[in-house]
């Protein structure tokens, strides 16, 4: 047969693919878009609305969280450095009484609802941290997710929502915070808040410093009580100028 007769029914496959192969794509980009603004109503506004909250709150209260740290760290360092044991003692009694995280039954009531707003804290920028790569790593070009139904999309944001942003009927448990919500945490430092600015109007604060300055005169002659003061100071500063804001409005 012919070679230029041949030619016309070689290139008769290869019209209809290209044209399937660019509806397949168009229909995949409407998919994508519909899903994509599925995604913003269900997802992004809610993260938005409380990523904005935190930025805030974060700047307010980002040095107590810092300094809890420090003042610990700094307390035991000052306690293995007192010769006298007089001083050793009594500023040993001070950490179990304000500082020792790790005994939280045997802090004072003041000092308990720092370390479980401190502990509260930590897992608010490690839930915002998780939330921030679930966003980011979230593919609408995925094969699964292509193929899912609205419906079927729907429910895997509904189980999403719940893992990253809020769930229901969630009990926190303030000693064992590991991975939750991020506004289930954000209520309960709401919460908390509301615990410390109460405690403060009821003295607790001045007798927190008052306890300090009590404990400093055991510790002897070394400077690192000056970054002390410091960080102590910071933090009743921190918790003064912020008391009775209302950082997250929901």
């Amino acid at each position: 047969m012919n070679k230029l007769k041949l030619l016309p029914l070689i290139l008769v496959p290869a019209i209809p693919l290209t044209v399937i192969s660019c509806q397949n794509h168009s229909n995949n980009q409407n998919i994508i878009q519909e899903k994509e603004t599925i995604f913003n109503n269900k997802i992004v506004k809610e993260a938005l609305s409380l990523k904005k909250m935190l930025r805030g709150f974060n700047y307010a209260y980002y040095i107590l969280h810092e300094n809890y740290n420090f003042i610990r760290i700094a307390i035991k360092d000052l306690i293995e450095e007192q010769s006298l044991q007089e001083n050793k003692t009594n500023l040993t009694n001070y950490y179990q009484s304000f500082w020792n995280s790790k005994a939280s039954q045997d802090l004072n009531d003041f000092a308990k609802l720092i370390l479980e707003f401190n502990n509260l804290f930590k897992a608010t920028i490690d839930a915002l941290s998780n939330l921030n790569f679930y966003l980011e790593q979230f593919k609408f070009d995925n094969k699964n997710i292509i193929n899912m139904t609205n419906e079927e999309f729907l429910l895997k944001l509904d189980q999403d929502f719940k893992t990253y942003i809020f769930k229901e009927n969630l009990t926190l448990d303030l000693n064992k915070i590991k991975r939750a919500p991020i506004k289930n945490l954000m209520t309960a430092l709401k919460s908390k808040l509301n615990q410390i600015s109460e405690s403060i109007d009821q003295n607790a604060l001045t007798q927190f410093k008052n306890e300090y300055q009590k404990a400093k005169v055991f510790i002897y002659d070394n400077i690192n009580h000056i970054n002390l003061d410091k960080y102590i100071n910071k933090i009743i500063e921190t918790l003064k100028d912020n008391n009775k804001k209302d950082f997250f409005s929901f």
